[in-house]
């Protein structure tokens, strides 16, 4: 297209300049000298400030925005991510917490987690099982090589052969969402099915009305109690991501857990929590959103 444009914009040029003008430079030689220099070029367009949610991979994180410590802190919590992804598949349920505030990577780190769990699967396209498709291969065999048959039943063969797809054994909630699906009643088997790891986002967060306010939070303590047993005994990985920070400073000076998240999971829930992400829990309080960074700081 680029061409195309430089070559009929010459061509206009020439037909415009008077009889007798000096000669012109080539359209695209101009472009050509300009690109030298740097003013423009098609391999080096100007990036475009990201206004849309993608996943980025661990190692594609961005760190431009941080001081050395943040840095150091974020890479810290990406390590153990990899760390994690290298040895879930022989410690089935195991766990991972992530702690911070807004637009510091704890959702995206623990999407990174979980596409780890995709199966490759084929899945048929409306044939009536293997015996169907066995019938057609059977009967394209018997025809000759000349028969017009032939390419109708080739067609019917590529319909319906299953197709190689892949599934992701992988479920993420949010955690108010979960605490409608973790009812006193509901089969969590039957909810989860082959969800071999679960993240719940924002736990911490759940709506609770002012009304009965103490009722509810036993009420949810409870249900992350048996959404926990649940995935220990199904061997089912947990992540978790709050925007609670996972560690407060006492006035002594020292840090210790924060109460807030014993108080939201409940001391069932939360020792479960502790068995299953040991090693795995970190905390990102203090690290600036990257989104603005991202986009350019518009």
């Amino acid at each position: 297209m680029t061409n195309w444009m430089i070559e009929n914009s010459q061509k206009d040029l020439y037909r415009r300049r008077r009889p007798g003008a000096a000669g012109l430079n080539h359209i695209a030689k101009t472009v050509d000298d300009i690109r030298e220099f740097g003013f423009v070029g098609d391999d080096d367009p100007e990036p475009i400030p990201v206004r849309h949610y993608r996943m980025t991979p661990l190692e594609q994180f961005q760190m431009g925005h941080l001081t050395p410590q943040q840095r150091t802190r974020l890479q810290n919590a990406l390590d153990k991510a990899k760390r994690w992804l290298s040895i879930c598949d022989s410690v089935p349920g195991t766990g991972f917490l992530l702690c911070g505030p807004v637009g510091v990577g704890k959702t995206t780190i623990a999407e990174n987690l979980m596409q780890a769990f995709r199966l490759s699967v084929a899945v048929g396209n409306g044939a009536d099982g293997d015996e169907y498709l066995s019938l057609l291969r059977a009967a394209l065999d018997k025809l000759p090589a000349e028969s017009p048959s032939r390419a109708g039943i080739v067609a019917l063969l590529a319909a319906y052969s299953p197709v190689l797809t892949t599934v992701l054994q992988g479920r993420l909630i949010e955690a108010n969402d979960l605490m409608q699906i973790v009812s006193d009643t509901q089969n969590l088997a039957v909810e989860f099915g082959n969800a071999r790891v679960i993240v719940v986002d924002d736990v911490g967060e759940e709506e609770i009305p002012y009304s009965n306010e103490r009722t509810e939070i036993v009420k949810r303590q409870k249900r992350y109690g048996r959404f926990m047993d649940y995935c220990v005994r199904n061997k089912v990985h947990v992540i978790m991501t709050s925007m609670k920070p996972l560690f407060i400073k006492v006035e002594s000076g020292d840090f210790i857990t924060n109460p807030q998240l014993v108080e939201i999971l409940g001391p069932k829930a939360w020792s479960r929590l502790q068995q299953m992400a040991k090693g795995f829990m970190v905390d990102l309080s203090g690290i600036p959103d990257y989104r603005p960074f991202l986009a350019g700081e518009l």
